[in-house]
């Protein structure tokens, strides 16, 4: 029996704004790469650092097409991925996105497999929530990505759901990504002086970082709903909860593959992006030698 053997690329995030989302990806490859050993398949990882960077995540394609590669992970980010969409369209590849949904970027392919729901899903929970906090004034606060819809998603996201559930939209502010840790502790002065009650965030683990400390510095006692990065930069030790009412909003995971993740990284090692990593991984992995075997190559 010929020996199995599936190549794939990871374009990623390794440095600059998403690094962390790109070794949560990277760490879910390795997971996969671990377990395909054990079933006789060697996965060969070929990782290209694009620095969170759209020229780069595009020489990083370029190049690992280049080596043959017809699987890549990545890019991470959806401005990434769209500018990479019109790239792969003339390219004999496919892209697994662990951590967008298709209505995050601008455009659409058919080699490109999307990992995350979409964010208007985000609205029926949000809405919920607020009425069950009594939110009374609601400030939105979004981080600004240029060239993808992550960010207006979550803006009619978040403006819908303060709409229908009866609260007054006191506050919408869009940050942009450069300005995020400068600018915050402006907009929660802000906050507190029209007497915002509740806040609705988008932004990034730095982002996080600063809302967090900032609310415990000027004692604002305004309950927070936030993507993942609230969760995250809690549970991982970068940043104190406090007395502070703090939410995110979680994707479902598998209580297997949380396991699996503990034991390897450890229970306090926190995965975004790691578990639809490693789901995309199999599957490409199942997809490439299925068509090896049915070929003969």
């Amino acid at each position: 029996q010929q020996a199995k053997i599936v190549n794939l690329g990871a374009v990623l995030a390794m440095s600059g704004y998403a690094a962390a989302d790109g070794e949560d990806i990277k760490n879910g490859i390795e997971l996969a790469k671990t377990d395909l050993a054990k079933n006789g398949v060697t996965l060969n990882v070929d990782y290209f650092d694009d620095a969170t960077d759209p020229t780069k995540t595009l020489s990083g394609i370029n190049l690992l097409t280049s080596k043959g590669i017809k699987l890549i992970m990545g890019p991470t980010w959806g401005f990434q991925v769209t500018a990479a969409l019109p790239v792969i369209e003339n390219k004999d590849v496919a892209l697994f996105l662990p951590a967008q949904a298709s209505d995050n970027v601008l455009g659409l392919s058919s080699k490109a497999f999307f990992a995350k729901p979409s964010t208007a899903k985000k609205q029926a929970p949000t809405e919920a929530w607020l009425k069950q906090v009594n939110a009374k004034k609601v400030a939105v606060f979004v981080v600004i990505f240029s060239g993808d819809n992550w960010s207006d998603g979550h803006l009619k996201t978040w403006t819908s759901a303060v709409k229908n559930s009866g609260a007054e939209l006191t506050m919408v502010e869009k940050i942009n990504l450069n300005e995020e840790s400068d600018i915050t502790q402006t907009l929660l002065l802000k906050a507190k002086q029209k007497g915002v009650d509740t806040i609705l965030w988008t932004g990034t683990d730095g982002g996080a970082i600063t809302l967090i400390k900032k609310m415990q510095e000027m004692n604002l006692k305004a309950s927070v709903l936030g993507t993942t990065q609230i969760e995250k930069v809690i549970s991982t030790g970068k940043v104190t909860k406090g007395n502070l009412a703090l939410y995110a909003l979680m994707g479902n995971t598998s209580g297997e593959f949380a396991k699996k993740f503990a034991s390897v990284y450890g229970a306090d090692k926190r995965f975004d992006y790691a578990e639809g990593a490693y789901d995309l991984t199999m599957i490409a992995a199942q997809e490439a030698v299925s068509n090896t075997s049915s070929t003969g190559v």
